[in-house]
């Protein structure tokens, strides 16, 4: 008897906890009122001369004014930005 209390309290206990956990967060650790817009900009100098490096800072200090913030970079395609909507 006192086996199955335990049991169904430890139950509750676990099912309360994850219905908190996912309410909180999609999965990922990011809150799930927050959204996000996504933005691609390919940096390529190889191939344009006026790439230098004040030109790259001058454009990531326009993004980053902009409020885009770096996420990650996207083989093929260039370094992916997102910002917070409103």
């Amino acid at each position: 008897m006192k086996k199955r209390i335990f049991i169904a309290i430890l139950m509750v206990i676990t099912a309360a906890l994850f219905a908190v956990c996912t309410s909180c967060t999609d999965g990922y650790g990011s809150n799930k009122s927050e959204r996000w817009e996504y933005k691609t900009v390919e940096f390529n100098a190889e191939f344009n001369p006026e790439y230098n490096v004040e030109y790259f800072e001058e454009e990531l200090n326009k993004l980053g004014s902009d409020g885009w913030e770096y996420s990650f970079y996207l083989q093929g395609f260039g370094w992916v930005f997102k910002r917070k909507l409103p």
